[in-house]
């Protein structure tokens, strides 16, 4: 299914076309810093298909943002996209 793609990011689709790059990965973030959602996507450059996604969002709010928060999920919205995710829910290499 193709990703419907801001001109801005065409651009940068078409670029990696010129370079013989397969897939371009995409990470985006919403939500505030004390509680973030974060989802990745694995888009064809050929085709502008996802190839593979995934996301991961805090369980918690907390009052400041933590400085690996940010890091740790987009490891484990990674994660989630790769099926690698182990049957607790977690990922050892993101600890």
């Amino acid at each position: 299914m193709p990703w419907d793609m801001p001109t801005a990011v065409q651009l940068v689709t078409s670029k990696a076309s010129d370079l013989d790059v397969q897939v371009v990965v995409w990470v985006q973030m919403t939500g505030d810093l004390r509680a973030p959602m974060i989802a990745v996507r694995g888009v064809d450059v050929g085709s502008n298909a996802i190839v593979w996604s995934g996301y991961a969002r805090a369980t918690d709010y907390r009052a400041s943002p933590a400085p690996d928060r940010v890091a740790d999920l987009t490891c484990r919205a990674l994660s989630a996209a790769w099926h690698e995710r182990d049957t607790d829910g977690g990922n050892e290499s993101c600890e």
